[in-house]
């Protein structure tokens, strides 16, 4: 320590912002990772893998840490409902690819523009197909996993029959979630809110189902009695048949687009935005090989990457001496977290921007049809054709661009 604090690289002071930054980044990402892997077919191990592994990994800047991304989220659950986790698994190393292939290409801001009511649409989306897919975990229903209408015709056939007790410890969730950033400003900077709720409520379930055996509720429970940190388990993607590799491609598409539009939106240096991009793109090949799910980044209350290591190990040391507690945690909890989350990422000020444009009714128009058909039919092929649709508008418009610069440079050796 006397030899880092002589060379000015790290001394006392930047080592005490990031240990409690370190403390409130586990406060977001813990509850989240656990409640991404667990109430989805990957398990929840893979949520808490994928979480280490990315701190560990680390960010493209400083001031950011990686957390678990809502938007990847959703487009992995309908990746493993439809061609299996570990074609899943393969769209994230696919996905990590293509993103440190554009981490490496020469391009500005322009190269890639979603529509505003397009990008709006897309985290409406996301958000409701996540509270469609969670109210199942919420109420306790139980129907199969699978996408938002088919959890929704599940409804139908199923029933709407709640597991109350469950209710009560989502409901106190949403309460929390929802008021205590309100009330409490300063104290849920650095006491995240999804940490209160994922405390309180497991401990009143302790108390309420003390013997784990007569539980009356859903738990977390499925959590490995071993977890392999860092070590490849069960899923291979060499499970994966040549029938589903293009299905992977096109979920790896998708990663890519919500990964690349977040981080042009939160970036601002070029140079900053292709070394995210290349450590998003690292990470979405390494936590798959280590049976974890990858993640985006949000910004840290830490100053130095070291931030992101002391949340991992924090994340492993509470893993395995407060196993027997997570196995506890309610996944109605951990379902209300997910909800908020997600509708708390809607950009409903890019939304309104959008409708206030002169080009308000195409704008309209493109929101609802998009909506209407992310919820209904696939919100991933919503993704592909908007994204694809907006490389091709960007790649005329620069064209236009490069043809009328030329005219006017031809103008001008003319006049001369």
């Amino acid at each position: 320590m006397r030899f880092l604090k002589k060379s000015g690289k790290y001394d006392l002071q930047k080592l005490k912002k990031d240990a409690l930054g370190s403390l409130t980044a586990v406060g977001w990402i813990f509850p989240l990772a656990l409640a991404f892997g667990s109430n989805s077919p990957f398990g929840a191990a893979a949520g808490l893998v994928g979480a280490i592994v990315a701190c560990i990994i680390g960010s493209g800047s400083p001031n950011r840490i990686p957390t678990p991304h809502v938007e990847v989220f959703a487009i992995l659950i309908y990746a493993a409902n439809t061609i299996g986790v570990p074609g899943a698994m393969l769209s994230c190393i696919i996905a990590g690819m293509l993103l440190l292939f554009v981490a490496t290409i020469q391009f500005n801001k322009s190269f890639f523009k979603i529509p505003p009511a397009a990008l709006g649409a897309v985290t409406f989306i996301v958000a409701a197909v996540l509270c469609i897919i969670q109210v199942n975990y919420y109420f306790g229903i139980g129907v199969p996993a699978g996408s938002a209408f088919e959890t929704l015709v599940a409804y139908r056939s199923y029933g709407f029959h709640s597991n109350w007790r469950g209710v009560l410890y989502g409901t106190i969730t949403l309460v929390i979630m929802i008021t205590y950033p309100i009330k409490f400003k300063k104290l849920s900077r650095k006491v995240p809110a999804p940490a209160v709720a994922l405390v309180l409520t497991t401990v009143l379930n302790l108390f309420l189902n003390p013997v784990a055996e007569r539980t009356a509720i859903d738990e977390v429970g499925s959590f490995a009695s071993t977890p392999s940190f860092l070590l490849v388990g069960d899923i291979s993607i060499f499970d994966v048949t040549p029938e589903k590799l293009l299905p992977s491609f096109i979920y790896a598409w998708a990663l890519v687009v919500v990964l690349v539009a977040d981080t042009l939106m939160k970036e601002n240096q070029l140079s900053v935005v292709r070394n995210s991009l290349a450590f998003k793109g690292l990470r979405s090949i390494i936590c798959p090989v280590c049976d974890g799910m990858t993640v985006g980044d949000e910004s840290s209350e830490g100053e130095t990457r070291m931030t992101g290591i002391f949340a991992a190990v924090i994340m492993i040391v509470l893993s395995i001496l407060a196993h027997p507690v997570i196995m506890r945690v309610p996944t109605a909890t951990l379902a209300v977290i997910i909800i908020c989350t997600a509708w708390k990422k809607v950009r409903f000020k890019v939304i309104k921007t959008a409708f206030k444009s002169s080009k308000k009714v195409f704008a309209i128009l493109l929101f609802a049809a998009m909506v209407v058909v992310g919820i209904f039919w696939d919100m991933v092929v919503v993704i592909d054709i908007v994204s694809i649709g907006a490389l091709i508008y960007c790649f005329d418009r620069r064209r236009k661009v490069r043809k009328k610069a030329e005219r006017l440079a031809d103008m001008r050796e003319k006049s001369e």
